[in-house]
């Protein structure tokens, strides 16, 4: 350690910063006090010297005053309630001073100089201390870590610029090259001036060295030279990445002051040419706050100030230069620099403007998902790596009744296996096909499922899903779209029917016109053949009464063939919709027994009769009555045997009237009573029969004129029974009893 000759020059000089409450002078052998200033009279509540005196003397002061030469040791004083620890200097040659000190403030001055003391022995705090005249008093051994011993240097006692000039010499100071003289000046006048800010030193051992002063009343003045290298290379590392971080800002201020220091490569960019500067106005950087977001971001920041404790938010800047919003993310805390002791308020801020424009995109495009998918007939889904149902959406419920924790949570296995039992053969392969493919890891699409649903609310759905992989490319599960395409398969099914129906309709007209050729021909050929006989006179002259027969046949073929024409045109005419129905109180059982009449030859063998009946009336055409009852009863006359038996039956059943033909003919099985009631149909047993299918079809139609229906009932080789059914509305009378009337 480098300490001056006189030790007690240093210790007076710490202690001297406890300020003396009152002094006295002591003269003569008899050492008793004399010119006792009033502060010491008024600090020991007495009033004159003499009571100073005898105070001094009975705390042992004169022997004291002899031995001081040797021991320095202080004195305690006490009068009344107050104490002071008295303190003695030579003053000339035969003369001493006196000067007491509160001993409270005393004591903590004891333990300042003891702390500043200790300092001297730091190994890495340098300490150089001044005396109030500016010179060097002492330095530590630690000063010598920045500062190597060299001969000459330092020299106590020296001036404090000296100092400086030595260390410039010595290659202590590099910053000084070049400017000496100034640098000493500027030194100088930094540490002995009335304030002196810390700065920081590059000293010639290659160490960075920040400087502190303490000033001590007396005006001692000392000097820390405190190490700073690495921390000023982190703090160079810090620096570096806030000015080149992109899309950061770092900002810091001062506790108490009004400027914040900023930095940041993209400073300017984010917050504009006048916030982005190195040193900002507090005031400009909180008016561009968002209004909406200010008092939170006020709130914020004063807690932080009273209480430290560090924030992260979110706010609007509103860039002062073209009024456009941008999104900040800033992290505040609170930091203490460790030499100092001064307070900073510590920022940094990240611009997220984009991704809060990408959020708001993204929850755009979320709603907009969301609002298709509920116009849409589809459920998504979601399923873990074990095929458990994760999440599904909310058309599911919507289009099945069902909510969705009924599924979420549970195995599509599970599902598979509990709807199997109530499917048909082939939609069960199916859900084992797509079983087996989901439980294979594979993308799948199959379609059409059947999904039974409660309520009988069967749905046809086309379920599509892909494989789901993570960053490392590990199976997570399945996602995807189930849509409900009911109406398309049914679309696609009636499309079928109809195609179906179509060559049906096809087909049967093929059959028509092969059938119609022969059945015209039938009777042209009869008309033909007759004729030439009768033209020819074959038998004679026309007198002859065979030819009477011949002109019947004739006239009997002609109005067979009429009767064909006339059934196809009557078709025809109902299906653009131009019959007409004029309808009229029609006696329904005189119609049946004129029907059965105009069969009565033609029935050869067969039973016709009809069930009693009188006064049985009814509002209808009675041309088109007359026309169905005709192919009604025809038609069973040609499909029974010739010991069969028709029977023709007319009831009142509620609103309806019920004309049923009934025989024990060939009968028909459901697909032929499906094709003989459309238009060209014709059933098992036709081609014998004969016809061109119109019958049926025609007698319906006309049936539906009246707002009535046609039904039957069919077993094949037992018989058929037709019912011709019109409501009340036209079959207004009453039937009444009689007994079976039979027409042979």
């Amino acid at each position: 350690m480098s300490l001056p000759a006189d030790h007690d020059l240093l210790h007076s000089a710490i202690r001297g910063d406890a300020r003396p409450t009152g002094v006295f002078r002591v003269a003569g052998a008899a050492l008793r006090p004399v010119a006792v200033s009033d502060s010491l009279r008024a600090a020991l509540d007495v009033a004159d010297d003499d009571a100073v005196a005898q105070a001094f003397e009975d705390a042992g002061g004169v022997p004291w005053l002899q031995s001081h030469a040797r021991s320095r040791r202080p004195l305690e004083l006490t009068a009344g309630k107050h104490r002071l620890v008295m303190s003695a200097r030579s003053i000339g040659d035969d003369g001493l001073q006196v000067r007491g000190v509160d001993a409270e403030q005393a004591e903590v001055s004891n333990t300042l100089t003891a702390d500043i003391i200790g300092g001297l022995t730091n190994d890495e705090t340098g300490v150089v201390f001044l005396d109030p005249a500016g010179r060097v008093l002492a330095v530590n051994y630690a000063f010598y870590r920045y500062f190597p011993a060299a001969p000459g240097f330092p020299r106590l006692g020296e001036p404090f610029a000296e100092l400086v000039r030595d260390a410039i010499t010595h290659g202590y100071l590099p910053q000084a090259a070049g400017r000496e003289e100034r640098f000493v000046r500027w030194t100088v006048d930094h540490f002995v001036g009335e304030s002196a800010e810390p700065i920081s030193v590059l000293s010639g051992a290659g160490r960075w060295i920040n400087t502190s002063r303490m000033r001590f009343r007396n005006g001692a003045v000392a000097i820390l030279l405190i190490d700073m290298t690495e921390m000023r290379q982190e703090l160079e590392q810090l620096t570096s990445f806030a000015q080149n971080t992109r899309n950061m800002v770092f900002v810091r201020v001062a506790d108490g002051s009004s400027i914040a220091r900023v930095w940041g490569q993209d400073a300017k960019r984010i917050l504009g040419e006048q916030m982005g500067r190195s040193r900002v106005e507090l005031s400009g950087w909180r008016a561009c706050i968002h209004p909406e977001d200010r008092e939170r971001y006020e709130a914020a920041l004063a807690k932080r100030q009273q209480t430290g404790e560090a924030y992260e938010m979110e706010f609007r800047f509103i860039h002062p230069e073209d009024g456009r919003i941008v999104w900040l993310l800033e992290n505040g805390w609170r930091s203490i620099d460790s030499v100092t002791g001064q307070i900073y308020l510590d920022n940094y801020l990240l611009d997220i403007t984009e991704r809060k424009e990408a959020d708001a995109e993204l929850r755009h495009n979320e709603v907009r998902f969301q609002e298709f998918a509920e116009m849409a007939a589809d459920w998504a889904f979601e399923a873990d790596a074990d095929m458990n149902l994760t999440w599904i959406s909310q058309n599911f419920s919507e289009i099945s009744g069902m909510s969705t924790a009924r599924y979420v949570g549970r195995s599509w296995a599970e599902i598979t296996e509990a709807v199997l039992p109530d499917l048909p053969r082939d939609q069960a392969r199916m859900w084992r096909n797509l079983l087996k493919m989901w439980s294979e890891r594979q993308p799948f699409r199959i379609s059409p499922l059947l999904f039974r649903f409660p309520g009988g609310n069967d749905r046809m759905v086309e379920v599509g899903g892909t494989p789901v992989f993570d960053h490392h490319g590990r199976f997570v599960g399945h996602r995807g779209i189930a849509r409900d395409v009911t109406p398309f398969v049914r679309a696609r099914e009636d499309a079928r029917a109809a195609m179906r129906a179509a060559e049906s309709a096809n087909r049967a007209k093929s059959e028509f016109i092969a059938n119609m050729s022969h059945e015209l021909r039938t009777p042209l050929n009869a008309i033909i053949g007759f004729a030439h006989v009768m033209e020819q006179e074959m038998f004679g002259p026309m007198t002859n009464a065979r030819y009477h027969g011949y002109a019947a046949d004739i006239a009997a073929s002609g109005q067979h063939l009429l009767s064909l024409v006339n059934d196809v045109l009557d078709l025809s005419r109902i299906e653009a919709d131009r019959v007409k129905v004029d309808r009229e109180t029609v006696a329904v059982c005189p119609e049946v027994d004129r029907v059965l009449s105009l069969f009565r030859e033609s029935a050869g063998r067969r039973r016709l009769y009809s069930n009693g009946c009188s006064a049985c009336t009814v509002q209808a055409d009675r041309r088109l009555l007359r026309q169905m009852l005709i192919n009604l009863v025809g038609n069973a006359v040609k499909f029974t045997g010739e010991d069969g038996e028709i029977r023709v039956d007319v009831a009142v059943e509620g609103d309806e009237l019920h004309l049923t033909v009934t025989d024990d003919g060939i009968g028909m099985n459901a697909d032929d009573i499906r094709t003989a009631l459309e238009p060209f149909g014709r059933a098992a047993g036709a081609d014998i029969a004969g016809g061109t299918g119109l019958g049926l079809p025609l007698t319906r139609k006309l049936a539906e004129l009246h707002g009535g229906s046609l039904s039957i009932r069919s077993t094949p080789r037992k018989g058929t029974s037709v019912m011709l059914m019109l409501p009340r509305a036209a079959a207004e009378a009453a039937l009444t009893g009689g007994s079976a009337r039979m027409s042979a």
